[in-house]
Parts: structure tokens; C-alpha cells; sequence
């Protein structure tokens, strides 16, 4: 397989359907239309995220997404995001589990720079050592060096930092135009909402008191014909991210899809799952199921920057790794 196909763009592939309208379908496609309206509200700082790889199964001559399946197979991720949008600081708490081990994930972002709670990256870099070894050969002491100097709990990244590496990864988005794509104000209105939803047909909802069920199918078709089915799929991406993205998937067709997705209106939580086969022109495939748990709320604590003295800049480390280096120079010789 060229490449792993994007999980995400299989939940952008499930909004495709068709067939007939009823009165109750209509007043269950309104119900969910009114959901999401409602949990856009900047009043709704947390959002709490569950998701599962319930399978995963390669077919592919190339035994590298063989391993990479059974590597992410069962694995999950559970995070809790707070916004502040009056700082203007948003918290990534939270866990992931790959291949039977747990992994902390917390961090921060802000307009100051990025931080990354430092046990967390002390937990995942010594797993990932033997690869940063095979990658940097001799070097790999410096790294060593890198992650053993980290003082503080927080390793802060700040936004001179980001541009620098932005620049040499030929990037032309700055990080304060990240930053404030991160905390412009999320609220949808209704009526944008009702017009991306205007071609799906009422009978693919149904309600049974506070839950609205979302059910689709989709068989053979390609991510782009896809793609420009979907109601609002590609509205957060610029004209160049759309380029890249369906030039990345035009190879890809989704042999099929089921996607069914409840939520409940009263307590702004949804459950959804999604299953599909998709291939590409080399006849490789990959078959999933993927299960997730989302909930929207207004929480009374708001995300805040770590305090200076918890937190160790990526200059400060660097420099404290080159005057180790010195001085172990100096005592050689």
C-alpha cells in the first residue's frame, strides 16, 4: 500500500446516502442539525474523545502494514480538550494505548508556543529509542543527553521555535496563524448547517426519545467522487490542503462502508461506529472498524499556561546540552 490511509478521512467518507422522507425522518434530521448547533457554542470549552480500532487487517504484499495493522489493532485514545478562548490556551490531557502499552498525553498550546508535559516525552522516547538509534546512529547520545537534561515538567517549544522548523519544512502557515485558527470562535449557524445537510435524505435518521440515530451506507466509490458528496467535509481546509489531500487519495476506493452515529440531545454525548473495506489500484486493502465516544460540555475550570518555573524551553535544553558536551570534551582531552 503507497501509503496508510488516513483514519480520518473514513469519517468524512460516511455522510453519503439515499432514500425516501418521512415526518418523523424530518423532525429526527432536525433534531441532530440542532446538536450540532448546539455543542458549536464557545460556551462548550470541553469536549471529551474516545476512540477504538476495533480491527484492522491489512492485505498487502508489503509486510510493513502487516506489522503496522497488528501494532494498532485494539488501540486507543481517550482525550479530554479545554478551550480558553479568553487566554487563549487549549489542554490536551489524556492517554493512548498502542500495541498493549499505555502512554500519557498531555500537552498545551498557546499563543506563546507549544508545551509537552515532560514525563509523558521522557515515557514515549524511551520506547522509541531503538528507532531514534537506528535513525541517527552515533548521535544518539546528543538525544540522550536532550531528554535526560529536562528539568521542568513542561518542555516548551515557543513560537520563534515552530516558525524556524515551519520554514525549513517549506510550511506556509506561521505559528500565530495556527493558533488562531485554534481559538476563532467555533459557533455554526443553523441555517450553514441546514444547507450542507440540504442533499441528505430525511430517512437516514431516526429518534427514540432523547437519541437520534444517523445511519449510512456507502459501496464503490472513490474518496473523490466522495468528497464532493459530503456536506461541509472539506470546509476547513484551504485550496492547497484539498490539492494535496486528493492527490494523496486518488489512487484509494471505498468498497464499502457502514457508519452509524447516535447522539444523545439532551446530554450532548455521541456514539459512533464505523466500518469499511477500502482499496487501492494495487489491489492492497485494509479493513477496519473504528468506534468512538464524544461528549460536549461547559466545564467551570478553564485551561491556563504552565507557570515559568515548571516550565524548560527547547533553547534553554539545548543549551544546557552543549555546555554538557563541552564539558565532556574539555575532560577528555
Amino acid at each position: 500500500m503507497k501509503k496508510i490511509i488516513p483514519l480520518t478521512m473514513i469519517g468524512l467518507s460516511a455522510l453519503t446516502l439515499s432514500a425516501c422522507s418521512k415526518k418523523d425522518d424530518a423532525a429526527a434530521k432536525k433534531a441532530y442539525i440542532n446538536s450540532i448547533v448546539e455543542v458549536s457554542k464557545d460556551d462548550y470549552n470541553q469536549q471529551e474523545v474516545k476512540l477504538k480500532v476495533d480491527n484492522l487487517e491489512v492485505s498487502s504484499d508489503d509486510k510493513t502494514y502487516a506489522s503496522f495493522a497488528k501494532m494498532f489493532k485494539d488501540s486507543e485514545m481517550n482525550i479530554t480538550m479545554n478551550t480558553n478562548y479568553e487566554s487563549r490556551v487549549l489542554d490536551f490531557d489524556g492517554s493512548v494505548k498502542v500495541n498493549g502499552q499505555k502512554y500519557g498525553l498531555n500537552m498545551l498550546m498557546s499563543d506563546k508556543g507549544f508545551y509537552l508535559n515532560s514525563n509523558d516525552l521522557k515515557s514515549i522516547y524511551k520506547v522509541a529509542k531503538p528507532l531514534v538509534n537506528d535513525k541517527v546512529g552515533d548521535y544518539s547520545s546528543i538525544f540522550d543527553r536532550m531528554v535526560d537534561g529536562i528539568d521542568k515538567p513542561y518542555l516548551m517549544m515557543d513560537k520563534a521555535s515552530i516558525d524556524s522548523y515551519s520554514d525549513e519544512a517549506d510550511s506556509d502557515e506561521s505559528w500565530s496563524e495556527t493558533i488562531d485558527d485554534f481559538f476563532k470562535s467555533q459557533e455554526l449557524s443553523k441555517s450553514d448547517i441546514e444547507k450542507e445537510y440540504k442533499d441528505v435524505e430525511n430517512s437516514a435518521f431516526t429518534q427514540k426519545g432523547d437519541e437520534v440515530t444517523f445511519k449510512i451506507s456507502e459501496n464503490d466509490v472513490t474518496f473523490d467522487a466522495l468528497l464532493k458528496k459530503l456536506p461541509g467535509a472539506t470546509a476547513e481546509l484551504s485550496k492547497t490542503q484539498l490539492k494535496d489531500l486528493m492527490s494523496q487519495m486518488k489512487d484509494y476506493k471505498v468498497e464499502q462502508m457502514d457508519f452509524v452515529s447516535t447522539k444523545n440531545i439532551r446530554t450532548q454525548e455521541t456514539k459512533s461506529t464505523i466500518t469499511a473495506k477500502i482499496t487501492d489500484d494495487d489491489k492492497n486493502s485494509i479493513d477496519l472498524k473504528l468506534s468512538t465516544d464524544a461528549k460536549a460540555s461547559k466545564a467551570s475550570k478553564k485551561a491556563t499556561e504552565p507557570a515559568t518555573s515548571k516550565t524548560m524551553t527547547l533553547e534553554d535544553l539545548q543549551n544546557k546540552v552543549i555546555e554538557s558536551l563541552t564539558a565532556s570534551t574539555e575532560q577528555a582531552s
